[in-house]
């Protein structure tokens, strides 16, 4: 039986490129694949047909030949295989030898590759404390961070010195060992980290002793942390390439901050208002008054109006948390509590009764007499 054109097979115009090729195998793989036909005797037929014609088309020399010769390019090789064989003879190999490389979207060369590129350095994570007013002003921080930096005796090597690292035996230098295991479908690929080097791709000999063969080791180094006034509570900065160096001459990880502010006994935090209570006297609430405050940048003399109520809100403009992006101010939200004295001097409660009597004020509580007569009679000791 003639075979069909390999683009054809693939559904894809004469002279389509590698991602086009790509493109449309996997497609066909997952619509013909005999799993997903249980009931069609000729998916598996189908299912190599399309796997023949990608080995053959992201093949360059066969792509080549074929394009210019047609079938006629294979038929020798193919009779020559089943005769000795006994059996069909697939372009390219096993039509399953590939099949997990190419849903990976790899080729046997990538492994081996990715090991010889560069790579970038771990990222690293570093807890930091604030007090409240360090958040509010903003501080510079020296901390110490721990980095593994390249080890200076063996130059990063792993390997002692007059020694160096030999491509692995195991693997071949690939960091994976490929497996091929039968199944009714054919011959399925499959591969694993390389037990031997650990997916290094090299052994080690004679390890470094001041590293143990790990190339790198452990320093300490202090690095300044620059916060800004307004940072939150929470928040995770992040100082790019001041992680792990790099491998392979790759750039270097980032250095990430998680913030931890420390809450204040007196202010708290909305956003980026800085919110407060004050405490004043009935008098004051009355008669109005000018009082001085502690704030975290220093005195504020707070005006209270005449005749305010507890629970009332002073905003101060800009008085608040510095933006982190530099660019305006929270408030400062002063919430006014009125305090009712507790104990009163009997000329303190005289005083009092004057006040409400000159506002017109009374209570009447069922008793028979007035809250005012009640006082003048516990001054009077009766």
């Amino acid at each position: 039986m003639a075979k069909r054109d390999y683009y054809e097979v693939l559904q894809v115009p004469k002279g389509a490129d590698e991602a086009t090729l790509k493109s449309a195998y996997r497609k066909l793989v997952r619509e013909l694949h005999p799993d997903a036909n249980p009931d069609d005797p000729k998916a598996e037929e189908k299912f190599k047909e399309v796997k023949e014609a990608y080995d053959v088309l992201t093949d360059p020399q066969k792509k080549a030949l074929y394009d210019r010769y047609g079938m006629a390019a294979f038929q020798n090789q193919a009779s020559a295989a089943s005769s000795s064989t006994g059996g069909q003879a697939w372009a390219g190999g096993s039509p399953f030898e590939d099949l997990f490389e190419t849903f990976m979207g790899g080729t046997r060369a990538s492994t081996a590759q990715r090991h010889s590129m560069p790579q970038r350095g771990a990222d690293l994570l570093l807890n930091l404390e604030l007090t409240f007013e360090e958040s509010f002003t903003g501080v510079r921080k020296e901390v110490n961070v721990m980095r593994n930096e390249h080890c200076v005796a063996c130059g990063g090597s792993g390997a002692a010195a007059g020694t160096k690292p030999v491509t692995c035996t195991t693997c071949n230098g690939s960091g994976v060992v490929r497996m091929v295991r039968q199944t009714m479908f054919g011959n399925i690929g499959t591969q694993s980290t390389c037990e031997t080097c650990r997916g290094a791709g090299q052994t080690i000999a004679s390890p470094c002793k001041e590293c143990s063969g790990r190339g790198r080791v452990s320093v300490t180094s202090k690095v300044t942390l620059p916060l800004p006034g307004g940072v939150e509570d929470g928040v995770r900065l992040r100082m790019p390439g001041e992680g792990d160096p790099g491998e392979r001459g790759g750039p270097a990880g980032d250095l990430y901050i998680q913030v931890r502010v420390y809450p204040h006994k007196v202010f708290r935090r909305d956003r980026n208002d800085l919110i407060t209570e004050l405490a004043i006297s009935f008098t004051q609430a009355v008669l109005g008054a000018e009082i001085a405050m502690e704030t975290l940048e220093g005195k504020l003399t707070i005006r209270i109006p005449e005749g305010i109520e507890s629970g009332t809100v002073l905003r101060q403009r800009d008085r608040g948390f510095p933006s982190p992006t530099g660019v305006g101010r929270g408030d400062l939200r002063v919430v006014v509590r009125v305090t009712t004295p507790k104990r009163l001097t009997d000329i303190q409660k005289t005083a009092l009764v004057a006040f409400a009597e000159a506002m017109g004020e009374d209570d009447s509580s069922g008793t028979g007499k007035g809250l005012f007569e009640r006082i003048r009679e516990a001054v009077r000791g009766e």
